[in-house]
């Protein structure tokens, strides 16, 4: 097993431990909007301080923060019962501030699938932002249209783990004062949702 894909069995083990856990994760996706990667950590720190009063849940963010912890039992239940990837990107696209893309980014923490097709990847993949634009006032068959598609995508483009993989490169390469590697990026999802890093998490 690669040290990314143990890391992502990692995080997908903590989001279906409890609501709180699933909560943090959400919240993860949501803060890291148009946000550098390695400012996430204090800024999830500061939502375990303050709650919806974090001056980092702004605008949509806290929207969308507000809908998630009114509506986290039910998101859980979803998660940990879902049959299909296309059940979880439908039950998760209904979070306000949420986009296509971080949605893709909540399952494929929370369970593996999917992915999150962010502007770095859209860049590296030659993926116009217009492909990926996506409205909740979809009817319900243009919806599932956008939803198919985007899981099309995904594994397309070499499925949910080469996607964690070629993400974490991409931004060690871009971000060498933060990162010493991409394996330093991956395994920044579990310090930043506060998850024990044994030793074999630290080997890079």
């Amino acid at each position: 097993m690669s040290r990314y894909k143990d890391h992502m069995d990692q995080v997908s083990r903590r989001a279906l431990r409890s609501t709180y856990d699933l909560l943090s994760i959400a919240t993860l996706a949501l803060l890291s909007i148009r946000q550098q990667w390695h400012t996430i950590g204090n800024q999830m720190d500061d939502v375990r301080e303050h709650g919806v009063d974090s001056k980092y849940l702004f605008g949509s963010k806290r929207t969308g923060y507000k809908y998630l912890v009114k509506n986290i039992d039910w998101l859980y239940a979803v998660t940990k019962t879902a049959e299909s990837d296309y059940e979880l990107l439908d039950a998760w696209s209904t979070v306000p501030g949420l986009g296509l893309v971080k949605v893709g980014f909540v399952i494929q923490m929370a369970r593996g699938v999917g992915g999150c097709i962010d502007m770095h990847n859209m860049l590296e993949y030659g993926i116009p932002a217009a492909q990926l634009r996506f409205s909740k006032d979809l009817s319900t068959k243009a919806k599932a249209v956008k939803l198919r598609g985007y899981l099309a995508l995904c594994n397309e483009l070499g499925g949910s783990e080469y996607l964690w993989e070629q993400w974490c490169h991409i931004i060690a390469a871009k971000r060498p004062a933060h990162f010493a590697s991409a394996v330093a990026v991956s395994r920044s999802h579990l310090q930043y949702l506060d998850i024990p890093i044994t030793l074999k998490h630290e080997e890079a």
